[in-house]
């Protein structure tokens, strides 16, 4: 029925979060779409569209997309560096501490604010008992504060695996020079007994 309708929704992985704003907004256009236009749907759908329509508009399902979709905007672009083959492992490590610079810029009082005041915009002030009984601002910083103690976690041992960069053949032109030390002593910790270092450093050269 979806597809017969000219409508495609992502089905993106669990991991990939820079799919999911794009999902939202497929959706609620389609949600949309169906109210406006019911020719070709029966009425269990359109009954379904509704009542999705009007929790799509609520204060608090509006407050957590607008948040989200900061976070997903982001997240995609740290996604795409990581899928690129051609990066290196020094630039990777830098794009996630930069993605948790935003995470951190967004943790203010003042982005909370204008996340807040962007959903009274568009839906109005909270007004029925369930989005009154949340606090949006006790919400925003949970989230932020779990996203970023998830990436913490996720790359915690990152900057102990930049010998990583040793053997992408992308950027060997940059060893002719001699290998970083720095770089070689992140093999010796990590791998050390394995690996007789000055004989790695003339292999690698």
């Amino acid at each position: 029925m979806l597809h017969s309708n000219g409508i495609y929704i992502p089905k993106p992985g669990e991991t990939r979060w820079y799919c999911h704003s794009h999902t939202i907004s497929v959706l609620y256009d389609l949600l949309e779409r169906t109210i406006e236009n019911p020719q070709g749907w029966d009425d269990a759908s359109i009954s379904q569209a509704s009542g999705l329509y009007h929790f799509m508009n609520s204060s608090l399902f509006c407050f957590l997309v607008h948040v989200f979709t900061k976070i997903l905007e982001q997240s995609s672009l740290l996604y795409m560096v990581l899928q690129n083959r051609n990066t290196d492992f020094s630039y990777d490590c830098q794009k996630i501490s930069a993605f948790g610079n935003v995470l951190s810029d967004l943790h203010t009082d003042s982005e909370y604010h204008h996340s807040f005041q962007s959903t009274v915009s568009l839906v109005g002030e909270p007004s029925c008992n369930a989005d009154k009984r949340h606090n949006y601002k006790s919400l925003y910083f949970q989230l932020v504060d779990d996203i970023l103690s998830m990436l913490s976690e996720m790359f915690l041992d990152c900057k102990n695996f930049t010998f990583l960069d040793l053997v992408n053949p992308c950027i060997f032109k940059q060893w002719r020079k001699g290998l970083p030390p720095d770089m070689l002593q992140s093999l010796k910790c990590q791998y050390g007994p394995l690996f007789h270092i000055p004989s790695a450093s003339l292999y690698l050269q």
